[in-house]
């Protein structure tokens, strides 16, 4: 089965998720933010079209809000889900100016970029738990 894509770049802007224009990686933040959402919501219940998609308005807002949501958060920390922890570039956490020597560092551990990576952010959860879907088991009928 393919991934389903919740959200488009523009929808970035459109609602307000970041400013300007959307970032070039937006196609692989949401791709991936897609997939966490996608996980979110395995156990739920609602109607979709034959590619997977939500077919209600409500629900899809819910899915497009979610994903961008995660999108944004990993855009402004500056967090590449393809890299994941690897993909950092390291700053200097200090220097000297005697003896030469430079120490580099992240202000982000890895184990919280992967953490980041793995788990949606509260804000995109929210929105899903808002509209009645992220539940945490199925439900019975």
């Amino acid at each position: 089965m393919a991934v389903l894509i919740y959200a488009v770049p523009d929808d970035l802007i459109d609602g307000a998720w970041l400013t300007g224009t959307a970032p070039t990686n937006a196609p692989i933040l949401l791709r991936y933010a897609s997939i966490l959402v996608r996980r979110a919501t395995m156990c739920d219940r609602y109607d979709t079209d034959s590619t997977g998609l939500p077919t209600d308005g409500g629900v899809a807002e819910a899915f497009r809000d979610a994903t961008c949501a995660q999108a944004a958060m990993w855009c402004l920390a500056g967090i590449d889900p393809v890299a994941g922890s690897v993909g950092r570039e390291l700053a200097v956490a200090s220097q000297t100016a005697d003896g030469g020597s430079v120490t580099y560092g992240d202000a982000v551990d890895a184990d919280e970029i992967d953490r980041a990576l793995s788990r949606l952010h509260s804000a995109a959860r929210l929105i899903l738990k808002n509209a009645g879907l992220a539940a945490l088991g199925p439900d019975t009928w």
